[in-house]
């Protein structure tokens, strides 16, 4: 809240003036701690709505321990604005906003309050007062017209990092207390403050409203025992103009153990809750459907891996419940008639014992796979007689998770679905018929089929004295595996690769198919040139100029040209040339071309002379001399039919 301060044309001086806040209730008091303000010369503030920027004296109040813990612990807090020098104390000079009162009165002094109801803390100006009626001033200067502010916040100290409400006392000797506090409602600071507090959500119980209902307070539920000065319940955040952010709650404390066994409804009678289908009842109240707040509490040593832990919270239908559980239907009627001491305190709490316990369940233990409880058959087996029966085909539990599970008797509700798993645990065995005893199974590999298998309860931990339940029952059982047969694999397999095998060969028949087709298809002007290897009468000469043309050397001829016909096709032209009386000679005249020369016994000359041409001359029977006018001339001897390409 942000305050003027005018007494003259000066600033105040800040030394001289020093916050005092006490603890009260009713009549009593009792001295708390005084803080010096800090002095600031231009500060940005809003009045009214307005933004200012006016000096200021900034006032950081601690909680200390021994106001928390003082005599009169439950009553509110009186904060006063003393002048150091005139000793003399001037809180009724401070004001909000243009005729705001100040009611309240302390030995005489009046003096700014904090408590659930409201907290006098922020901004304030200076003003000068008239009375109206008895006990009621009227503020005669308007908060523009100031020239000097105090601002009140609170910051952590050295033994409490949060804004505490109060400290809640732990009992060191009954475990099963825990408490419910009071929590400002939203309009806990007015936005005149230059303050915001915020509330949240953590351990919500319930809201609830006073005076005429037009006043909210938050509901929660805390828990102290065995947990150390540590735990911080939670009401909401400060935002605070010229200091951080700070936490507001209660707190444990390891103090006043008269206090701390206070217990609000200890005159009330323990009850064991009734389970009917899939509802929950306690004290003829069906708790899943009942508008009530229903606390869920289960105390500490009911969990075999950490005999400290506990766990409380608001029933709703997801709340998972354990053995152990105890639950706490909230009198909203409690708090109602305890309106003035709840709005007059700066915290307020009433401790409670859960009264109605949730009762054991029969149950069997099942065997279960990735975290499903399994189905099974009760039928007469050739070796052992009647046995309840699982059958699996082993690809279903391959790699599969597996062990057992406690399944409740006729009580199918989500919520107590591992109703016995926080206090005992379970073992899978198999009974080893050469030791003739029951050995753990430690996975699904270790299964062997039409074997006897046992699930066994464990006690673990501290707790390991306590001795097996008779409302859980160990059962027994066999197990057997249908394991798939290896030929019918084997003979996928196959077909699958004889598969395979036939597409490659269609594949590579295909290819070789289309490869030899155009080997033997004709290239352009092939017949032509045939025709004229038969032609007889005359006498031609071609002459081909071919550029860089390869030498092609063959020995044993009539090897390798016999009955063949070879096609020498040029870039664009083709030409026919008639060969006749088959004693012939070729001449190709080229640039750089390839000589072949000589066939034996070769009386004509046939000369061909063409830009590009293929040459194809055939000879059956009859010696040729073919001879090239080129360097490094090449001899083919004994050459019966002969078929050269020229490029």
């Amino acid at each position: 809240m942000l305050f003027e301060k005018v007494t003259s044309e000066e600033l105040l001086q800040a030394q001289d003036y020093h916050l005092e806040y006490y603890r009260y209730s009713g009549d009593k008091s009792s001295y708390g701690f005084h803080f010096t303000g800090e002095r600031h010369y231009s500060m940005e503030f809003e009045i009214n709505g307005r933004n200012v920027t006016k000096p200021l004296i900034l006032y950081k109040l601690q909680l200390q321990r021994n106001f928390l813990i003082d005599r009169i612990y439950g009553g509110e807090m009186r904060i006063f604005f003393k002048n150091v020098p005139a000793k003399k104390y001037e809180t009724y000079e401070l004001s909000r906003t243009y005729e705001v009162t100040i009611e309240i009165i302390l030995n005489g002094f009046y003096s700014l309050r904090c408590n659930l109801y409201s907290c006098q803390i922020g901004a304030f100006y200076y003003c000068n007062f008239f009375e109206i009626f008895y006990k009621i001033y009227k503020c005669s200067k308007n908060p523009y017209e100031s020239n000097d502010y105090i601002y009140i916040g609170f910051t952590k100290s050295h033994e409490y990092d949060n804004f505490v409400l109060k400290l809640i006392p732990k009992s060191n000797t009954n475990k099963d207390i825990f408490s419910i506090v009071v929590c400002p409602g939203p309009d806990w600071m007015p936005k005149s403050s230059n303050s915001d507090y915020i509330g949240t959500w953590e351990n919500y119980l319930l809201t609830l409203k006073l005076k005429d209902f037009s006043k909210e307070y938050f509901l929660k539920y805390a828990y102290c025992h065995d947990v150390g000065v540590k735990t911080f319940v939670k009401c909401g955040n400060l935002k605070q103009k010229f200091l951080p952010s700070i936490d507001v709650g209660y707190q444990c404390e390891d103090y006043n153990n008269e206090e701390a066994n206070r217990i609000y409804n200890k005159d009330k009678k323990n009850s064991v809750a009734s389970l009917s289908g899939n509802e929950l009842i306690c004290k003829d109240t069906m708790l899943y459907e009942s508008k009530l707040v229903v606390i869920a509490f289960l105390p500490p040593g009911n969990q075999y891996y950490n005999i400290h832990e506990y766990s409380i919270e608001k029933l709703v239908n997801q709340t998972k419940i354990y053995v152990g559980h105890r639950l706490h239907i909230l009198n909203y009627d409690d708090f109602i008639k305890r309106r003035w001491g709840i709005e007059n305190s700066f915290g307020y709490v009433l401790n409670y014992e859960a009264k109605c316990s949730v009762p054991t369940i029969s149950a069997n233990l099942r065997l279960k796979i990735n975290g499903t409880v399994q189905g099974f058959e009760n039928k007469i087996d050739e070796k052992f007689g009647r046995e309840d029966i699982y059958t699996f085909h082993s690809r279903e539990i391959n790699n599969s998770s597996i062990g057992c599970h406690i399944v409740l008797d006729g009580f199918e509700h989500p919520a107590f679905k591992d109703f016995y798993g926080h206090i005992y645990s379970t073992s899978l065995m198999m009974f080893d018929e050469t030791i003739k005893k029951y050995i753990k199974v430690d996975g699904v590999q270790n299964l062997v089929s039409n074997r006897k298998y046992k699930c066994g309860l464990i006690i673990k931990g501290r707790n390991s004295k306590i001795q097996k339940p008779d409302y859980i029952k160990e059962t027994e059982f066999i197990i057997n595996i249908i394991y798939e047969k290896t030929h019918e694999s084997n003979t996928w397999i196959i077909f699958v690769i004889s598969i395979l095998v036939i597409v490659i060969l269609l594949i590579g028949l295909l290819f070789l198919k289309k490869l030899k087709s155009k080997k033997k298809k004709p290239k352009s002007g092939s017949s032509t040139s045939s025709s004229t290897s038969q032609s007889t009468t005359k006498t031609s000469t071609v002459i081909s100029k071919i550029s860089n043309a390869p030498i092609i050397k063959t020995n044993n001829a009539d090897k390798t040209c016999t009955k063949m016909a070879k096609t020498i096709a040029t870039k664009n032209i083709v030409k026919n040339n008639k060969v006749t009386n088959f004693g012939q000679k070729v001449i190709g005249i080229g640039k750089n071309s390839n000589l072949i020369n000589q066939a034996n016994n070769t009386p004509k000359k046939v000369i061909v002379k063409n830009s590009n041409i293929n040459l194809v001359n055939q000879a059956k029977n009859v010696p040729k001399k073919i001879v090239g006018k080129i360097t490094n001339p090449t001899k083919i001897n004994n050459v019966g039919d002969s078929v050269f390409k020229l490029k």
